[in-house]
């Protein structure tokens, strides 16, 4: 009896070991996981961020909108001819011109958004085909491994089978 438990206790730290690499390799593709939510993560911020930059264009020219609706009303009630030129068109160009300005200010920050979201896009792509490769090749390690660990305990058992016969 003193050798099926030496047969036993030697397939239970095979197994154990075994176990603890499984562990590993399961932490490695929780580790894996995790990274790409935060990628995503940043995805989202970057695209409120750009977003929120989008709508504070949106907003100043609705004010400078508003500033020229505001002035032509204030200028009905009084007089609309001042040296010669109207009024009305030199708002428009005003108008015109405050667009333009906040259009060309506005820009560089959303070709930097763009820029950042395309790197980020494409780190993304690159980390996750990476850890495609890395999948393939630990499913192939593991494939490998619980061969040679099967063999590993064919071999003991075959070590220990002729004690035990002894044994009986």
């Amino acid at each position: 009896m003193a050798v099926k438990k030496e047969d036993l206790n030697a397939s239970n730290v095979v197994d154990v070991f075994f176990k603890g690499w499984l562990n590993q390799l399961r932490l490695l593709e929780d580790i894996e996981q995790r990274s790409l939510q935060v990628i995503k993560s940043q995805k989202e911020w970057i695209q409120g961020t750009r977003d929120q930059y989008d709508q504070l264009e949106e907003n100043s020219k609705k004010l400078t909108t508003d500033w020229k609706v505001n002035v032509e009303e204030f200028l009905a009630k009084g007089q609309k001819e001042v040296g010669g030129q109207n009024f009305s068109e030199l708002l428009n160009k005003i108008e015109d011109i405050g667009h333009k300005s906040q259009t060309i200010a506005f820009l560089p920050g959303k070709a930097s958004f763009d820029i950042l979201l395309n790197s980020r896009d494409q780190f993304e792509k690159t980390y996750i085909d990476a850890l495609e490769q890395q999948k393939k090749a630990r499913e192939e390690l593991t494939k490998v491994y619980e061969e040679s660990l099967e063999q590993l305990k064919q071999s003991e058992f075959s070590l220990f089978k002729p004690f035990e016969l002894q044994a009986k």
